[in-house]
């Protein structure tokens, strides 16, 4: 037994490493079986778990990467390490944290003294403290060392997912949990839903049995683009128990959308509501663009085209819309606003967080997913520079930034190449950018507008007339719409034009004509909601004479068909009790 002494500290530390992984902290994993190799050079176990990790194909590289200490920029620089360092025993790494942190703290433009504080953290698990370390390197950096900048907020995107890092992390599940009340199981409406569909459970695979067995799970899709109807967007995820309902997803917007109708299909029903979120697996990161679900029988080439399409629309639409910590709250779109105007830390920071994303693509085992999506395709929409200039199509609108749509010319643009440059400066946010494209689009043949959100071209053309306080030019648009929407729908969305007039009216300050153009909507077919939500926006603007015309003519309209709900609300108005 004595031989075996001497390795009890290295197996502490080669358990030690898998801990961490565990906990989605592999740089720690890494440094735990470097330190363990220090004490026994080619120890089997220590070996054999570095091996794992470099060739974990799932993680992207910059979590499996091997990160060195920066060397001193200075021989002056070099002779205050050397005189900081001197009786601290480096070989322990939060006394390495901290002379380093004094290093920098003495001399904040030693960026390398504070990268290398970062990378001690990192090695120690310290994500959260580690992050922050990097973040004062970045800013630092960023304006003359780029790259050193870029390769330091890498890793602090890879930090952010571990353990001890949660509340940094950007790429979450969600998880949204009703209980019912005792006795109570309101969730029987799933069943008759044309957009919710049942899952088989999953197979134990030791016993070859569905696991949860008492639960049955769904999965709600939404039609995420027209494509011939082939391809949606999953929403959630759910599963159904005796007593609960629990809602899950990556998309906390269309997660949103599923609370609304849950909670709307069970009032009353409901004793709690539990919300959750969770740090994604490093190798599931990218989860949110495989939320998509194809229509069965599509040969490969079909979905080795929808996946392409899916990853586009994914990133250059959607990602760059959404918030995160990783670039200080911003979305994408903001941060690469910044970097056009000349903000090196913004720009350094968005190219980090694109890299990782590029690093999730290039995995071997998403490589049939991404269908060799070039990442400089994200990089030119947020106006970023491309590593390889011929990946991309510089005619393709889809993927233009902003001051590149700007320089187009709508009116030389063919039917096909201007609705891609519409669709694209939409999924920017510049009403006034989106609203050039949209006011040529709109006055072409309707046939262009075919494979479009017309609701949404319309509402962003009436939107602009309104804030130019141009009433005229809002009603125009409006009867464009129904005339296209007569050619293109058969006139079924004509109502829902006719509540868009009459709200401009509200707008604009005629209450009168907006009740003129309710009323007519609210008779045939007697439309009980729609005239309490008349009643709704009238007195949401201040006028509550007209609003209680409205409300009168909402119970008046429920009572024959024993609408209770529509009835005692619109008493409450009429009462003057909201």
């Amino acid at each position: 037994m004595p031989d075996s002494a001497p390795t009890d500290p290295i197996l502490a530390l080669v358990h030690e490493g898998w801990e961490h992984l565990k906990r989605q902290r592999p740089i720690a994993a890494w440094a735990s079986w470097r330190r363990a190799l220090r004490l026994e050079p080619e120890q089997p176990a220590a070996t054999h778990a570095l091996h794992v990790l470099v060739n974990a194909g799932d993680l992207p590289l910059a979590a499996r990467a091997e990160y060195r200490f920066l060397p001193p920029a200075t021989e002056e620089r070099r002779g205050r390490w050397d005189a900081c360092f001197r009786g601290r025993d480096l070989d322990q790494l939060a006394v390495a944290a901290g002379a380093f942190a004094s290093l920098a703290d003495d001399d904040p433009t030693d960026t390398q003294a504070r990268f290398n504080q970062g990378i001690c953290l990192a090695w120690l698990g310290r994500n959260a403290e580690a992050i922050a370390a990097l973040d004062l390197a970045v800013r630092a950096m960023a304006e003359l060392e780029p790259e050193l900048a870029t390769d330091a907020w890498t890793l602090a995107e890879i930090l952010r997912q571990g353990g001890g890092a949660e509340t940094l992390a950007d790429d979450l599940n969600h998880v949204i949990t009703f209980a019912w009340l005792p006795g109570d199981d309101p969730s029987g409406f799933l069943d008759t839903r044309g957009d919710v569909r049942p899952i088989a459970n999953p197979i134990d695979p030791v016993t070859g049995r569905p696991e949860l067995s008492e639960a049955r799970l769904y999965e709600w899709l939404v039609r995420d683009w027209e494509d011939g109807g082939d391809l949606r967007k999953l929403r959630g995820t759910l599963v159904r128990l005796p007593g609960s309902l629990r809602i899950s997803g990556t998309d906390p917007v269309l997660l949103e959308e599923i609370f609304a109708e849950v909670s709307h299909q069970t009032i009353g029903r409901v004793a709690s509501v539990r919300r959750q979120a969770t740090p994604l697996p490093l190798a599931f990161l990218d989860a949110a663009v495989w939320a998509i679900r194809m229509a069965p029988g599509l040969d490969e080439e079909a979905r080795s085209r929808l996946n392409r399409l899916a990853v586009e629309r994914y990133y250059e639409v959607v990602w760059i819309t959404r918030p995160r910590q990783g670039l200080d709250g911003r979305t994408p779109i903001e941060a690469g606003r910044l970097a056009m105007e000349g903000d090196a830390v913004a720009r350094v920071k968005l190219e980090a967080v694109v890299r990782v994303r590029e690093q999730l693509g290039l995995r071997p085992t998403t490589a049939s997913l991404y269908q060799g999506y070039p990442f400089d395709r994200l990089r030119r929409r947020l106006g970023l520079a491309p590593t390889d200039p011929e990946a991309i199509d510089p005619l393709d609108a889809a993927s233009m930034s902003g001051p590149e749509l700007d320089k187009l010319d709508p009116e030389a643009l063919d039917d096909y190449n201007l609705a891609d440059a519409y669709e694209s400066a939409a999924a920017l946010g510049d009403d006034a950018r989106t609203a050039r494209f949209a006011s040529v689009l709109a006055g072409r043949d309707p046939t262009s507008l075919t494979r479009l959100d017309r609701r949404a071209l319309f509402a962003t053309l009436i939107c602009r007339s309104l804030s130019i306080e141009s009433t005229e030019e809002a009603m125009a648009w409006l009867d464009r719409a129904q005339e296209v929407d007569r050619v293109l729908n058969g006139g079924r969305d004509l109502k829902t034009y006719e509540t868009w007039r009459a709200e401009v009216y509200v707008r604009v300050g005629e209450p009168v004509r907006a009740v003129e153009v309710y009323q007519e909507l609210v008779e045939d077919p007697a439309d009980p909601p729609l005239a309490l939500d008349a009643a709704e926006t009238l007195i949401d603007a201040g006028y509550e004479a007209e609003a209680r015309t409205l409300a009168q003519r909402a119970i008046d309209l429920a009572e024959p068909l024993g609408d209770l709900e529509v009835i005692d609300r619109a008493k409450s108005y009429l009462l003057g009790d909201r």
